[in-house]
């Protein structure tokens, strides 16, 4: 019962956090992210804390810029990735996504790529075609940092190619 509820707990704690991530609120998106955080360190819910790990990085990155702590917690979101259980999720595509977009924000090309090819293995039996176009976005972003025009143009189309039949509005 007690696991139980502090899962419905740690859920609430994700949710609020990321209610206020999505609103722009960083430091209250981070308060609840931490609360849930502190009580899934505590019951070893490896799924959840991969989860809010994962959107601490995504307030740190997109909202803060601040990148040193964007990468501090992908890589502990990352470090979970090897509980079986999260392999069949769509967790690893997000945290190698996001690993990635962190070194393409720090102009670290080598390695967004790296992470861009990880997230794309893990992509792998599943369907998921929001994070497939992502992992297509993270590719030809890279590829145009590089200067790789025709590669990033080739994700750039394919990209488009794909939204358009999936008739995303």
């Amino acid at each position: 019962q007690q696991l139980e509820n502090d899962s419905s707990l740690i859920v609430t704690y994700n949710i609020i956090g990321d209610y206020f991530l999505l609103k722009g609120s960083w430091a209250v998106a981070l308060e609840y992210l931490f609360k849930g955080i502190q009580l899934a360190e505590q019951t070893s819910s490896n799924g959840f804390l991969c989860s809010m790990y994962l959107d601490a990085s995504h307030v740190y990155s997109r909202g803060l810029e601040n990148n040193v702590n964007a990468l501090k917690y992908g890589r502990k979101a990352q470090a979970l990735l090897g509980d079986k259980r999260l392999s069949h999720t769509n967790l690893p595509v997000q945290v190698f996504a996001a690993v990635a977009r962190i070194f393409v924000r720090t102009n670290e090309l080598d390695s967004a790529l790296y992470y861009a090819q990880r997230a794309n293995g893990a992509l792998i039996g599943l369907k998921d075609d929001y994070q497939y176009l992502n992992v297509l976005v993270t590719f030809a972003r890279t590829y145009d940092l590089m200067k790789d025009e025709a590669l990033a143009e080739t994700y750039y189309k394919k990209v488009i190619l794909i939204a358009d039949s999936l008739n995303f509005q």
